[in-house]
Order: structure tokens, then C-alpha cells, then sequence
């Protein structure tokens, strides 16, 4: 997998910080971006295999009825790991782009699954010659076991917070560890997701969030603030980006300026060195 960037989107063990949201919205607009690059130039893995809430914005329904998931390929029922990958098509204006993403699996069984068979899964990717593959890490399910399979594949890590303590210091972790596996993860500017900007201090230490977040994970973050239109958008199961204006929702606004600031150079610089070969 070296060939391409696998980017992994963690808030570590802590749920409800957006998370999900922000990394399809940017697999989404990097599909967009990329579609006349590749075949299938972005990939999304939802490792998160007891709820699977980009699966089922991607399926459209919040119960889809798919051949294979995730769930199959760790219970040993899938032999081919390409079998639980699925594509998603778009028709914007008179161009056509496109999706490959993991069914990451719909299952109220939440007992242990060992979690080895992801190596498989992350090997096989290959196959599609992507030019990003963003992993959306569990929360639940977030290990040292996720860990120890996954950080050796990965190039970077965009770290997720919401204002909130708990939430700093279980990304912060999370960080930690995946350089203890793969001390040459690149760590991509921290979000401070769903900042209320009437509450910009931390009423507990009177320090700003902005620099309790800068203390903790090393790096200033890139603001994503609260935002209505994206919480009503998530509950009609539509993909924001392709639904709200950036001149209508902030919040869409500085998902798609932190693409452009963060995420579009490192693909720059995945591409360039090809382009070189292309040439010579």
C-alpha cells in the first residue's frame, strides 16, 4: 500500500464527536476530486462493524439488505476480502464519479471478533490501485488489537475532538499508540469538531479550546463548528456535501477548506512522483 495514502480518521474510544461524518464527507469530495485520476480513486473503510452509519448513508437506507460485510469477512465467511467492497455512483453536472466503500455491517451481536482478518482486507486494496483509502476508525472497537493490525498500513492520522476534555485526552491516546506500532505515521492538522463559537473558552480552565487542543495534540486545530444543517441532513440519511451549499453551512464550508488545506497536498504529493514516471 505504499503506493497511495491511507489516512485513518480517530477520536480514539470516544463516540459522538462527528467523526463519521467528516470522513465521508471528505472521502466523498476527494471521490469528486480525484475522478479523473483513477478508476476508483478513493476507498472507505467504516471499521466501526456494530453500527456501520457511513454504510448506511452510502446504501442510502438505514437498514440495506447487502450480500457481504465486514461482520462476514472476521467470522471467516468471506474468502475473497474484495467481496465486501461496494461502489457508489454520481452523476454532478456532465461528470461522473465514484465511491468503493466496506458494508462495515449492521449486527446487534456485539460479542468479540478477533480482528486479524482486516490485514486481508487492507492487502487486498491493491487490487483497486486506489489514491486514497480513508479508514474510519471504531470507537467501541477501537484496541491495541485495531491498532497492531492496522497502523502498519496507515501514512497519516487526522485526529477528530469535539470540546471536551475527555475527548482531547482519548485522541491524544489514540495517537500515542498507533506511533508506538508505526512510529512513521504522519499526524495531519487535529479538527476540533462542533465548536459552539459563543463558547470559545473552556468555562473549567479558562483557557480557549483552540489552545487546550494545541497543548495536547501538538498542532493547532482546524475548526469545524456546530452546525444545524449538517444535524438535519444526517437525519434525512443524505451525504451533506452533496446536499448543502458551503455558502449555506458553515460547518460544510471548513469540511471542504480543511480538504483543500490538509488533505489535497499530501495527494499532490502522492501523484507528482507517478506523473514523474508517466514521463520518463
Amino acid at each position: 500500500m505504499s503506493s497511495m495514502r491511507t489516512i485513518l480518521i480517530t477520536s480514539g474510544t470516544k463516540g459522538g464527536t462527528g467523526k463519521s461524518t467528516i470522513a465521508l464527507n471528505l472521502s466523498v469530495l476527494a471521490a469528486y476530486r480525484l475522478r479523473d485520476k483513477a478508476r476508483y480513486p478513493v476507498i472507505l473503510i467504516d471499521a466501526s462493524i456494530d453500527s456501520g452509519s457511513s454504510s448506511m448513508l452510502l446504501f442510502g437506507q438505514p437498514d440495506p439488505t447487502v450480500q457481504y460485510t465486514l461482520i462476514d469477512l472476521l467470522d471467516g465467511k468471506v474468502v475473497d476480502p474484495l467481496s465486501v467492497f461496494y461502489l457508489r455512483q454520481w452523476q454532478v453536472d456532465a461528470s461522473q464519479f465514484n465511491l468503493v466503500f466496506a458494508a462495515s455491517g449492521f449486527s446487534s451481536n456485539n460479542r468479540y471478533r478477533p480482528l486479524y482478518p482486516l490485514r486481508n482486507l487492507y492487502n487486498s486494496l491493491t487490487a483497486l490501485s486506489p489514491i486514497l483509502t480513508i479508514i474510519d476508525s471504531p470507537a467501541l472497537g477501537f484496541s491495541s488489537e485495531f491498532l497492531d493490525v492496522t497502523a502498519p498500513y496507515l501514512t497519516d492520522i487526522i485526529p477528530i475532538v469535539t470540546p471536551d476534555h475527555s475527548s482531547i485526552k482519548a485522541t491524544k491516546l489514540a495517537i500515542n499508540a498507533a506511533r508506538e506500532v508505526n512510529s512513521r505515521i504522519n499526524i495531519l492538522t487535529p479538527i476540533l469538531n462542533m465548536l459552539d463559537e459563543r463558547y470559545p473558552i473552556d468555562a473549567s480552565t479558562g483557557v480557549p479550546w483552540i489552545e487546550i487542543v494545541k497543548q495536547e495534540i501538538g498542532a493547532e486545530p482546524h475548526i469545524i463548528p456546530l452546525d444545524e444543517y449538517i444535524q438535519i441532513s444526517r437525519q434525512a440519511l443524505e451525504i451533506e456535501i452533496l446536499k448543502i451549499s458551503p455558502l449555506e453551512s458553515r460547518g460544510v464550508s471548513e469540511i471542504i477548506n480543511y480538504f483543500d488545506k490538509a488533505i489535497s497536498k499530501i495527494i499532490e504529493s502522492t501523484l507528482t512522483p507517478t506523473l514523474r514516471e508517466n514521463k520518463t
